[in-house]
């Protein structure tokens, strides 16, 4: 995972913005060597961010959308806590296919829909 945090300003008219921001930091750590690439490990940085004391707290009541985008697929998917609390757990059923060729902020629609169904 790459190790940024992304703020999303002015509620949900501005996940289109923070969208597109995400997409242009993920392709430019795309154009450095991986060996060179920042990563998070066990989400350490994720876990300041959010201001929690552990990876757990950071958890508990949290929800995860991963837009996931290749040249020929589009999907977005929801992450929700474990039942016991330690990680997060696929929502079952609930990847959304998206159009591949999409501006990124077109999908805000879709990635908010995913945060309001967890």
């Amino acid at each position: 995972m790459l190790d940024f945090i992304l703020a999303v300003d002015n509620g949900w008219e501005g996940l289109p913005a923070a969208l597109a921001e995400a997409e242009r930091y993920a392709l430019e750590a795309l154009s450095v060597p991986e060996a060179e690439r920042h990563f998070d490990i066990a989400a350490k940085g994720l876990v300041r961010g959010a201001g929690c004391k552990s990876y757990r707290s950071f958890v508990n009541g949290s929800v995860m959308v991963y837009v996931i985008r290749l040249e020929d697929k589009c999907v977005v998917k929801t992450w929700t806590p474990t039942a016991r609390g330690d990680g997060f757990g696929l929502k079952e059923g609930e990847a959304i296919a998206c159009d591949p060729a999409a501006a990124i902020e077109t999908l805000a629609p879709v990635v908010r829909k995913a945060l309001e169904s967890a």
